[in-house]
């Protein structure tokens, strides 16, 4: 990619094999807030907004990348996103553990994020899916952008019966990364808690169940039933994130972890990692132990 006069942070580096993610969160309206991996306040953000800040780093390079001629993959974003999580979280009193798989092969997509706070043990089985920018190249159209379509989300394959199914004792949701380059790009203007849009949709989330029931593909059809990822995290009594999932889809039943999961006794065994995640189809987990965290850490702000 070109480096330049661009006022929208850096690019996603992107190596042939694995990715290595470089993200710089910088303020969208004057560029006076810049935070540099390793070095961002994060604590002072509070987690929805460090969220809505991550958010909008998703939505400009998925944009930045498509002006460069690239199109990012679902695989090459959440890498990026996890490895940015686990440089900055730390620094409010997150421990982060991620584990991932070792081969390209015979395993699935999905990530299973789990988060620990005191009796709150929760975990999610996540798929991601990006929105394609698609155009229409039918005579007389001049290359038009055409609405919105995640068409990785292959309807044929059962894909969200399996998420759902494979999910145990964790949350099916799906994850979705956003960018303005669709013709309804209308639906990311909505507000949401006060703040301006449209950047924090650059990740977005809804329940795997309501995935199902709309069976479709399309922006127009999904997007009454998403929410912004930083509304995940509910400020409250109780487990914030079964509050944020409550919010997300009031009808769907969410399931809480009794004690710690099969995988946390396997952290220092590679070998029985590596087939646990296989075994269970997964690409890897992200492990986030939030104990040590201050409760004004997820005050909104």
């Amino acid at each position: 990619m070109r480096q330049g006069k661009r006022a929208l942070g850096d690019q996603f580096a992107i190596a042939m094999h694995r990715p290595t993610c470089h993200l710089h969160l910088q303020s969208v309206r004057d560029g006076t807030m810049r935070f540099w991996p390793g070095k961002p306040n994060i604590h002072a953000l509070g987690m929805q907004k460090y969220l809505r800040e991550l958010s909008g780093v998703v939505w400009r390079e998925q944009n930045n990348a498509y002006r460069e001629g690239l199109n990012l993959q679902e695989e090459t974003i959440t890498e990026c996103l996890l490895l940015q999580m686990a440089r900055d979280l730390p620094k409010a009193g997150f421990r982060v553990r991620l584990f991932t798989r070792e081969r390209e092969k015979d395993t699935g997509a999905d990530w299973v994020w789990y988060f620990l706070q005191g009796p709150c043990r929760i975990g999610f089985r996540v798929q991601a899916k990006k929105l394609y920018r698609r155009h229409d190249r039918r005579p007389g159209r001049t290359n038009q952008l055409m609405p919105g379509r995640y068409d990785g989300h292959v309807l044929k394959k059962g894909q969200t019966k399996t998420l759902i199914k494979r999910a145990g004792p964790n949350n099916p949701i799906y994850v979705f990364y956003n960018h303005d380059h669709v013709k309804n790009r209308q639906f990311f203007r909505q507000v949401s808690s006060g703040f301006k849009p449209p950047s924090f949709w650059g990740c977005s989330v809804a329940s795997a169940n309501f995935v199902e029931r709309k069976k479709s593909r399309t922006l127009s059809v999904l997007h009454p039933g998403m929410r912004p990822l930083h509304e995940l995290f509910q400020y409250g009594p109780g487990c914030g994130l079964a509050n944020g999932l409550k919010l997300l889809d009031p009808d769907m039943e969410t399931k809480m972890h009794d004690g710690d999961p099969d995988w946390v006794r396997l952290q220092e065994n590679t070998t029985e990692m590596q087939s646990y995640l296989m075994a269970e189809n997964l690409n890897g987990i992200a492990y986030f132990d939030a104990n040590e965290v201050g409760e004004d850490f997820f005050v909104p702000r």
